[in-house]
């Protein structure tokens, strides 16, 4: 068993797994991380508001007062799967931080009724996809990023949500994402 000045103790278990025992501070401030994490998500009454205009050429703009946060929500449009339920797609920009600027940047996919379902995050704002073509969700490489821009990545929804996806960025070179269901 190993003891770090952080308080946390590592035991090593017999089957090669790692247990984690803390403190009440640390789990404390664990929970408070994850928590403050999982506050950059749109408040749902502008989700709705983007949903219900039903617009896909508009960005919408949203501003937090009191902390400066900026929120750019686009609505793609539908995918459709092959049994032909329908999902609804937008992006989420997240800029917060009252003197630095950090962006947290998402896929959100709602059902018909416009009920949250689940989200693809982590992407840098010029790796968020641009447009829907059919049951395909159209990820294309940023002129001037470090990304070839002739290669195009294609997620397909015909079966259904993806539960993860490879992004092409330079040959065979890429990003795996997840989807996330919270």
């Amino acid at each position: 068993m190993l003891s770090t000045r952080t308080g946390i103790l590592i035991a090593l278990l017999p089957n090669n797994t790692i247990q984690l025992a803390a403190r009440p501070v640390i789990i404390f401030l664990l929970i408070a991380v994850s928590l403050a994490s999982n506050c950059q998500v749109p408040d749902p009454k502008m989700v709705q508001i983007v949903l219900k205009k039903n617009n896909r050429h508009a960005t919408f703009k949203f501003l937090y007062p009191k902390d400066s946060t900026l929120v750019y929500l686009h609505y793609l449009g539908d995918l459709y799967t092959k049994k032909g339920r329908k999902y609804k797609v937008m992006t989420s920009i997240y800029l917060w931080g009252l003197e630095l600027h950090r962006a947290t940047n998402r896929v959100l996919i709602f059902n018909s009724k416009n009920q949250y379902v689940g989200q693809y995050d982590n992407f840098s704002t010029d790796e968020l996809p641009g447009e829907i073509r059919g049951d395909n969700l159209i990820f294309r490489n940023a002129k001037g990023s470090n990304c070839d821009p002739i290669l195009v990545t294609v997620v397909s929804f015909y079966r259904g949500i993806p539960k993860m996806f490879f992004r092409r960025c330079k040959g065979q070179y890429g990003d795996l994402y997840y989807f996330g269901e919270n």
